[in-house]
């Protein structure tokens, strides 16, 4: 049996137990939805850009590593610049898929974990792929 405790670190069950930004963000310039059919998860998440920052806040259901996951990105994005919140992002993605940055932002990285349980990927990268899609409708 393959122990999963490396999923659950305690800072991920923080970040899904008392999740950071989680809200709407009432003057949102862009809302994106993103839905894991595998699971039922579902995630929303509001941007809005400020004096050149993105302010992000998500809402949702899903398991522990999806909220979590929300969490996570959202705090590593928020204050960002546009370009730095997409980078961020990105490299985050990339991370999930087995390449592994030299640095990942806050919390990102305690989720690589995830790479060894494949079925769970598509929960911790909800999220991040929403969070894209929200930030490529930005300009």
């Amino acid at each position: 049996m393959t122990d999963v405790s490396p999923l659950y670190h305690p800072i991920v069950l923080r970040h899904a137990r008392q999740p950071r930004l989680r809200g709407r963000i009432d003057a949102a310039h862009t809302s994106h939805d993103g839905h894991n059919r595998s699971c039922g998860d579902r995630v929303t998440l509001h941007l809005s850009l400020q004096e050149g920052r993105v302010s992000v806040r998500f809402e949702g259901d899903g398991c522990q590593l999806s909220l979590g996951s929300a969490s996570a990105i959202c705090e590593a994005v928020d204050g960002q610049t546009l370009s730095d919140a997409r980078a961020i992002v990105a490299s985050f993605t990339t991370a999930l898929t087995g390449e592994v940055p030299a640095e990942l932002a806050g919390d990102l990285a305690l989720f690589l974990a995830v790479r060894a349980f494949p079925a769970r990927l598509l929960c911790v990268s909800l999220a991040p792929d929403t969070l894209a899609a929200a930030l490529a409708q930005s300009s």
